[in-house]
């Protein structure tokens, strides 16, 4: 089984969790995500979704309450092996 590729910087909803967040690292099949209120938390690439209309604009509000997430240059990205 292929481990998906995920750009750094996707918002996406973790399937396991229901949580949706923006990818900050990419190692192994395993993500770092981040919330916008400062929570953040690993998941599996491959239980990633794109979020639908409504996570989307929940996320967009969050980010106004607190402050928009920021996508380090320097993290580590690799592909699984």
């Amino acid at each position: 089984m292929s481990v998906p590729d995920v750009a750094l910087g996707t918002l996406a909803v973790d399937t396991f969790s229901s949580a949706v967040g923006v990818v900050t690292e990419f190692a192994n099949g395993l993500v770092r995500m981040q919330h916008p209120n400062g929570v953040s938390w690993r998941a599996y690439a491959s239980n990633l979704r794109a979020p639908d209309t409504a996570e989307r604009a929940q996320f967009e509000a969050a980010e106004r309450a607190w402050s928009p997430v920021v996508v380090p240059a320097s993290a580590p990205q690799t592909k699984g092996t």
